[in-house]
C-alpha cells in the first residue's frame, strides 16, 4: 500500500494562496480513492489570540519550495512513504508550477516536475500533476484513469474560480467556531459567482456558494447584508433553482425576518414542486429521467416560519407534508408535535409517534418520544410500559434510556434512573447535559459524596462558560463548605442592612475563589448600594466574564456605568447583552432605560412599547421603569 501525504502548494505573490491550496487538495482528493493507497492532506492552520478570543487562520509553509529537512521531518511524523508538495508562482500570462515527490531517503532529493501553463491549460495541468504522482508513487489506477477525468465543466476560468472560492469553505469547516470574524468572505463569494456566470451548468460553484452562505451564518462570519446581497445575486443567475431561495429563506429566519423568510421558503417549495411535476410529466411521456426528491427539510423550514407568523393551519398542513416525506428522520414530527402542543392538542401527539413505530418497531427515537408524549398527557402507567417495550424492541437503545432516565427521576425511582444514566455516560462520557442531569439525580438520591467526580468530569469536557460557572460553584459548595458559608453570613448582614459588613466578609472570599461567581454578584449589588461605582463596575465585569448568562449582572453593570455618567457605554453593553439573551425581560428593561439616558429616545420608547405588549402593565415596578424610559 502506498502512503502519501500531500502538502498545500506554496505560492509567491501575487498568486492567491487559495489557488495553491486547492490545486493540491484537488490532487489529493483524486488520488485518495485509489485502491491500496492511503493518503493525508496536511493543512497549516495557525492559532491567533488566547481563550475565547482565539481565532484560526490558514498559513503558507513558505513562499518558496519547502526545505528538504522539513519534508524529512514530516516523513517521520506522518509515517508516509511519499510527501507531495509544490510551488506556484506567477509568470505572465500564466503560472509556473513546480511539483515534487519526496521519499525521505537520505540520498534522495525531492523529485521535481516543472510546468508553465495558462489558465486555459488548467485541465491538462491537473492531469499532468496526477499522472506524475501516480507514476512516482506506484499508485494503482485504471488504465484510462487520467485521460478519462471529468471536472464538471469545460470552462477553465470557471474551474479556477471555483477552486479559489471553495478554499473559504475548507477554511470555515476546519476553523469552525474559531473562524476569524474579520475573514473577508465576500472575495470567496465573488470567485464562486464568477464561476457560476462562466458556466451556469457547472454545479460545483452553485452548491459551494450556498454552502458558504450557510457556514457564514453558522459561524457568524461576514455581515448579514453582504451575504444576503451575494445570495440574491446567485438567485438572479439561477432564478428557477429552488435551492437558492431556500438558503436565503434560512438566512432570513436566522435574522428573525420571518415575513421575508416565509416568502422565500414558499418560493422554494413552489419551484421544487414544479420541478417534480415537470419530471413526472416527462416520465409519463416515456422519457427516461430520474424523478427528483421532494426535500422534507424545505417543508419543515416553511412550517417553522408559518408557526412563527401565527399561521397555524398552514403550518400544520406543511409539517404533515414534511413528516410524510421525512422517513425516519423525525425532524418534522418534532416540529409538528410542538405545534400541536401550542394548539392545545397534546392528545394527538402520541398517535403521531405510534404511527412511526407501527411502520418500524425498531425506531428507537420514535419509542422514546412516544413514551414521553404519553407521560405529558398524564398517561404515566402507559408511558412506563412504552419505555419498557421500547427498550425490548430496540435491544436497549441508548436514546430510549436517555429519555427514560429523567422520567424515572420524576417518579423518584433513582436507582433504576442512575443505572440508565450510567449506561448513557459510558457511551458518551463527555456529554455535558447528560453528566449534569446525572449529578442532579445523585443529589436527589442523597449520594452527595459521588457528585464531585461527576462535576469534575463536566469541567474536563470543556462546557460552555455558563455551565462551567454553575458547575464550579456547586463543586466549591460541596468541597469547601466552610468558605462558601461566608455567603450565608454576608446575606444575613445584608438583611440587617449592614452592607459594609457584608462587603468585608465577601472581599477576602473572592481573593481565594476568584472563579466563584456568587460572591461577585453580591459584591456588585453591595458596591452599587454603597455608591462605590467603579468597584461595582469591576465586580460586575468579573461576574459577566465568569458567568455571561447571569442576567442580574448586566443590570448592576448598567447602573454602575450610568452613575459614572457613562450612559453610552451602558447602552452599548446592554445592546450586546440583549442580542445574546433576546428573551431576557430584565436586560430589555435596563436597555430601555440606558437608551433613554444615552439620548436614544426613539429606541427607548420602541423597547418600552415592545415590553408592554409582551408582559402587560400588571407589574408595578416594571411599569414604573417603562414610564421612565418613555418620558419625553
Amino acid at each position: 500500500m502506498s502512503k502519501i501525504t500531500f502538502l498545500p502548494f506554496n505560492v509567491a505573490e501575487p498568486v492567491r494562496p487559495a489557488l495553491g491550496r486547492q490545486l493540491a487538495h484537488f490532487l489529493h482528493e483524486t488520488i485518495k480513492n485509489q485502491p491500496e493507497t492511503e493518503t493525508h492532506y496536511l493543512t497549516a492552520m495557525a492559532q491567533i489570540g488566547e481563550g475565547d478570543q482565539r481565532e484560526a487562520a490558514f498559513v503558507n509553509f513558505s513562499d518558496k519550495l519547502n526545505e528538504k529537512e522539513f519534508l524529512k521531518q514530516l516523513i517521520g511524523q506522518t509515517g508516509a512513504e511519499y510527501i507531495v508538495d509544490g510551488l506556484l508562482v506567477d509568470k505572465e500570462p500564466g503560472y509556473v508550477l513546480t511539483l515534487r515527490i519526496y521519499t525521505g531517503k537520505d540520498e534522495d532529493e525531492p523529485k521535481p516536475f516543472e510546468r508553465e501553463f495558462r489558465v486555459e491549460d488548467i485541465f491538462d495541468t491537473v492531469k499532468w500533476m496526477i499522472a506524475n504522482v501516480v507514476q512516482s508513487t506506484n499508485t494503482k489506477t485504471p488504465p484510462d484513469f487520467v485521460e478519462s477525468m471529468q471536472f464538471g465543466t469545460n470552462h477553465p476560468e470557471a474551474f479556477r474560480d471555483f477552486l479559489v472560492g471553495f478554499d473559504a469553505i475548507a477554511y470555515l469547516q476546519q476553523a469552525g467556531d474559531q473562524a476569524a470574524k474579520a475573514f473577508d468572505i465576500g472575495i470567496a463569494f465573488d470567485s464562486l459567482i464568477a464561476s457560476i456566470e462562466a458556466d451556469k451548468d457547472f454545479l460545483g460553484p452553485y452548491e459551494a456558494a450556498l454552502q458558504l452562505a450557510r457556514l457564514s451564518a453558522q459561524y457568524n462570519v461576514g455581515n448579514f447584508a453582504l451575504v444576503e446581497e451575494k445570495v440574491k445575486k446567485i438567485i438572479d443567475i439561477q432564478p428557477d433553482d429552488w435551492r437558492g431561495h431556500f438558503v436565503l429563506g434560512e438566512l432570513y429566519m436566522a435574522a428573525n425576518r420571518m415575513n421575508d423568510a416565509n416568502s422565500k421558503l414558499e418560493k422554494a417549495v413552489f419551484l421544487m414542486e414544479q420541478d417534480y411535476r415537470q419530471a413526472q410529466k416527462q416520465i409519463d411521456e416515456g422519457k427516461a429521467i430520474e424523478l427528483p426528491h421532494l426535500e422534507p427539510s424545505v417543508y419543515a423550514r416553511l412550517g417553522m416560519s408559518q408557526m412563527a407568523l401565527g399561521m397555524a393551519v398552514n403550518a400544520e398542513r406543511t409539517l404533515r407534508k414534511a413528516a410524510d416525506l421525512d422517513g425516519e428522520q423525525n425532524v418534522a414530527r418534532d416540529l409538528l408535535s410542538s405545534l400541536l402542543a401550542q394548539l392545545g392538542r397534546e392528545h394527538e401527539i402520541p398517535t403521531l409517534w405510534k404511527t412511526v413505530i407501527d411502520k418500524n418497531p425498531k425506531n428507537a427515537e420514535a419509542w422514546a418520544k412516544y413514551a414521553i408524549s404519553l407521560s405529558q398527557n398524564g398517561k404515566h402507567v402507559e408511558a412506563g410500559e412504552a419505555f419498557e417495550e421500547g427498550l425490548k424492541a430496540t435491544d436497549g437503545a441508548l436514546i430510549v434510556k436517555r429519555y427514560y432516565a429523567p422520567y424515572l427521576v420524576g417518579k423518584e425511582e433513582y436507582n433504576r434512573a442512575m443505572d440508565l444514566y450510567e449506561d448513557c455516560i459510558e457511551a458518551a462520557p463527555k456529554d455535558v447535559p447528560l453528566l449534569v442531569e446525572y449529578a442532579q439525580t445523585l443529589d436527589r438520591a442523597g449520594r452527595q459524596h459521588e457528585i464531585p467526580d461527576v462535576l469534575n468530569a463536566v469541567l474536563a469536557a470543556e462546557p460552555d462558560q455558563n455551565t462551567k460557572a454553575q458547575t464550579l460553584a456547586w463543586l466549591y459548595e460541596l468541597e469547601q463548605p466552610k468558605r462558601t458559608e461566608v455567603l450565608q453570613r454576608a446575606q444575613e448582614k445584608i438583611d440587617k442592612e449592614d452592607f459594609a459588613g457584608a462587603v468585608a466578609d465577601l472581599e477576602p472570599l473572592v481573593q481565594w475563589m476568584q472563579d466563584y461567581w456568587k460572591p461577585w454578584l453580591l459584591l456588585a449589588q453591595l458596591y452599587n448600594r454603597l455608591g462605590r461605582w467603579t468597584d461595582a463596575e469591576r465586580a460586575a465585569v468579573q461576574l459577566i466574564n465568569l458567568f455571561p448568562g447571569c442576567e442580574p449582572a448586566y443590570g448592576e453593570l448598567g447602573q454602575a456605568l450610568s452613575q459614572q455618567e457613562r450612559h453610552e457605554d451602558a447602552y452599548r453593553m446592554l445592546s450586546f447583552a440583549l442580542r445574546s439573551m433576546p428573551g431576557s425581560l430584565a436586560v430589555a428593561i435596563n436597555l430601555a432605560l440606558a437608551a433613554k439616558r444615552a439620548g436614544h429616545k426613539d429606541e427607548a420608547r420602541r423597547l418600552a412599547k415592545q415590553i408592554r405588549e409582551a408582559v402587560g402593565d400588571e407589574n408595578i415596578e416594571v411599569s414604573r421603569a417603562l414610564a421612565e424610559a418613555e418620558a419625553p
